[in-house]
């Protein structure tokens, strides 16, 4: 019983609130981005574009956390959507509130053949993120060890917080 009103109580104060603008200004309407995001996490590549035929500046939308469409893409493996992306002029070296890029994502998935695709596409591959970890550093801790080879033959380094 308890559970069940401390659920209502969030669901008021969400709804009174303004929904995910509790604590940062939204500048987009939720509803009208979730299915963007959807579509590139489940790898929905017809809905993508679509989308942004729509809407060009989807290609630049940031997500509360400033994840893009393309981190979106990247953390659930869907190449085709990555690819899409970047053809359309997403930033390949965009990072998040974490300072996360596509590469710590791909890196820390072990996809080598996105790592490829973002690689070819001018991803920085020392980035670091708000820990001081490289995508090298994220391979390493998640145990993919064909990915750090592949990046360090790549000039991988481990960053700040590895040395």
């Amino acid at each position: 019983m308890k559970r069940h009103r401390r659920d209502l109580i969030l669901i008021v104060v969400l709804a009174l609130s303004g929904g995910c603008s509790v604590i940062t200004p939204s500048h987009h309407q939720t509803e009208d981005y979730t299915p963007v995001v959807a579509a590139a996490t489940g790898g929905d590549l017809a809905a993508i574009q679509e989308a942004v035929q729509k809407d060009p500046t989807l290609i630049t939308y940031k997500e509360w956390d400033n994840a893009t469409l393309l981190h979106d893409a990247v953390g659930h493996n869907q190449l085709d959507v990555a690819k899409y992306l970047l053809d359309k002029g997403a930033d390949v070296n965009a990072v998040t509130t974490d300072g996360l890029t596509p590469l710590h994502m791909a890196a820390q998935n072990g996809n080598i053949e996105m790592t490829k695709l973002l690689l070819q596409r001018g991803a920085k591959i020392n980035a670091l993120d708000a820990k001081g970890w490289t995508p090298l550093d994220r391979a390493q801790k998640w145990g993919h060890k064909d990915e750090v080879d592949f990046l360090r033959q790549h000039g991988g380094q481990v960053g700040t917080a590895g040395r």
